[in-house]
């Protein structure tokens, strides 16, 4: 009797954890491995976290500072930037421009290995920074050519969560969209946290299909983001903040600035593996 209860004890903890959490854990994919120090030099200011990395299209908050080690002189920061940058993590992406500014290839092996709160400075020699280019902005000279250059990173968030991204429902199975396959969803979307000023109801997306770069390109990133993490028949709330572009939607139809943050409740009520139904 004792073991029957105990086993049901903990059946109904797991199904609450499950239902109380927020989009799964993925792979960790780009892991921190010793040759990076071999190939870069590497000082340690403070320890992370040492579990919250970087994964693949998850979005991540982080602070730099980009000088010339000689002298000390500042070519490039996030101050420059409102302080913090934020952008979505695509592994083996290449370059990224995060701002105003090329980041080259050093901070592109760099931060991906950090972990939340860690904060280093790496050395950069010319091959792995600017070249024989040099860096520029128009007329002014900010990185001569074949110049070693540093940068001070800090890992604010490895994981940060910009839609708030709340599970209303979990769906039938464990199986999530991945590229290839095609899907369909219902939602409604209100203005803000307003529910009562309600802009679409019972909305239908369509067919939509999962491309190279990752999810419908078409769609607003917080939407991709939910459709992500939803099986079939699941149901999410998210929050999109207006710097999210959200294609297509015609603000002036609904008398709506540009500027205005959206939200959506979003069911999942279709998904095709590879163009073939997984479900009859």
């Amino acid at each position: 009797m004792a073991a029957n209860l105990y086993i049901l004890l903990i059946t109904l903890l797991v199904i609450i954890s499950g239902f109380n959490a927020g989009p799964p854990s993925t792979t960790h994919i780009n892991t921190y491995d010793e040759s990076f120090e071999d190939e870069f030099q590497v000082e340690h200011l403070r320890d992370g976290d040492g579990k919250t990395f970087p994964e693949h299209y998850r979005f991540l908050r982080l602070r730099y500072k980009g000088f010339i080690p000689a002298t000390g002189q500042v070519f490039d920061s996030t101050d420059k930037q409102g302080g913090l940058l934020e952008f979505q993590y695509r592994y083996n992406k290449g370059h990224m421009n995060f701002g105003a500014l090329f980041i080259p290839t050093c901070i592109d092996k760099s931060y991906p290995r950090m972990s939340t709160g860690e904060k280093i400075i790496i050395i950069c020699d010319p091959g792995q920074a600017f070249g024989s280019a040099g860096l520029r902005d128009g007329h002014k000279i900010l990185v001569k050519p074949n110049e070693t250059v540093a940068y001070e990173l800090e890992m604010v968030n490895a994981q940060y969560d910009p839609f708030n991204f709340k599970l209303i429902r979990k769906g039938v199975n464990n199986i999530y969209p991945k590229h290839g396959d095609s899907f369909r969803y219902k939602y409604d979307l209100w203005v803000g946290d307003d529910r009562d000023f309600l802009v679409i109801q019972n909305g239908d997306s369509g067919t939509r299909d999962i491309n190279g770069a990752g999810f419908d390109e078409t769609e607003s990133e917080c939407v991709n983001e939910a459709i992500r993490w939803l099986t079939l028949g699941g149901i999410a709330e998210v929050n999109c903040p207006y710097k999210y572009s959200h294609r297509h939607f015609r603000f002036e139809e609904f008398h709506i600035s540009d500027r205005t943050d959206l939200s959506y409740r979003i069911t999942l009520i279709s998904l095709k593996e590879n163009k073939y139904d997984v479900y009859k």
